[in-house]
């Protein structure tokens, strides 16, 4: 959630195993490749991303996970 902006957008990152990224450096490679407007001002680690049965993102629960992140 956004206070002026309702949302802002952020990135869930489901890193490969035994990797560990760095959300800044995230943020910085996406900065020199998509509008401002599209490029997180947040990255989250995550374990796994909800998804339903046929394998899609489940957005919504998504949102709710990274909502109790803060």
């Amino acid at each position: 959630p956004h206070t002026e902006w309702g949302q802002q957008v952020t990135a869930a990152v489901v890193p490969r195993p035994g990797s560990h990224p760095d959300p800044e450096e995230i943020i910085a490679f996406l900065r020199g490749r998509l509008a401002g407007f599209q490029t997180p001002k947040s990255v989250v680690i995550v374990d796994d991303l909800p998804r339903t049965a046929s394998g899609k993102v489940v957005r919504s629960a998504l949102v709710d996970q990274l909502a109790g992140a803060d």
